[in-house]
């Protein structure tokens, strides 16, 4: 009993906090993207948030139009959209990422003053070369993307689809379809976990409602006990 309300409370505790679902130790990025970034927002998160690359103990990249030394490369991300795809290599002169193995995404809250906090990190992962992809028909998924962002603003907004297409014409082994494929996996993982933590958490509702009635019934049992005995005691 005490190992299943465990389990429960673990997976409540996942709902609680933002998760970030992809990248992860199985799926990995490419350096001129696109790039999937998926999470499941918790109840006490930011309306907003930023994105930050990270690798291992590096405290700055080499900076481009695609990643600012500070790796910060997406700001005021709404915790509502769930997805959200960098495509770095998408923007004048096709920056790309810094390959290697090692690297962590991070959900970080800034507060008025400008100071971050740290939200939740993503699991370690890996960026690989691949060829250029091509912007324009990434314009048809209806994902937001982020074509990456300028250095001297250190960072990159969330941006919509269109600016996507009309960011230029590229050569690519990527297309549009193979983009929705990955999509919608990852919306369909999304979706299993929301169900099983559902699901959990109707378990331990059930199981806590079992025990107070259980607990209930046996304190009349209790109260009672004098009065039956009394009773016994006098048909003696």
């Amino acid at each position: 009993m005490m190992s299943s309300l465990l389990f429960a409370l673990a997976l409540i505790a996942q709902v609680i906090a933002v998760k970030i679902t992809t990248p992860n130790a199985t799926t990995n990025w490419t350096s001129p993207g696109p790039n999937i970034i998926s999470w499941i927002p918790g109840s006490g998160d930011p309306a907003t948030f930023n994105i930050q690359l990270a690798q291992n103990n590096i405290s700055a990249f080499s900076p481009n139009l695609a990643l600012p030394a500070d790796g910060i490369f997406g700001t005021a991300i709404p915790i509502s959209a769930l997805i959200n795809v960098f495509v770095p290599s998408c923007v004048a002169g096709s920056p790309l990422l810094p390959t290697g193995s090692g690297f962590t995404l991070k959900f970080l809250k800034e507060s008025e003053d400008g100071s971050m906090t740290l939200l939740t990190t993503s699991q370690s992962f890996n960026i690989t070369e691949a060829s250029v992809t091509e912007c324009a028909p990434l314009a048809g998924t209806g994902v937001p993307m982020m074509p990456g962002g300028s250095v001297s603003s250190a960072a990159a907004t969330s941006t919509s689809t269109a600016s996507i297409g009309a960011s230029g014409d590229l050569s690519t082994s990527s297309t549009s379809s193979h983009l929705g494929t990955i999509i919608g996996s990852t919306l369909g993982a999304l979706i299993f976990v929301l169900l099983v933590s559902g699901a959990a958490l109707w378990v331990y509702k059930g199981r806590r409602d079992r025990r107070r009635q259980t607990a209930q019934f046996g304190m009349k049992v209790t109260q009672r006990m004098p009065q039956m005995q009394s009773q016994a005691r006098e048909n003696v």
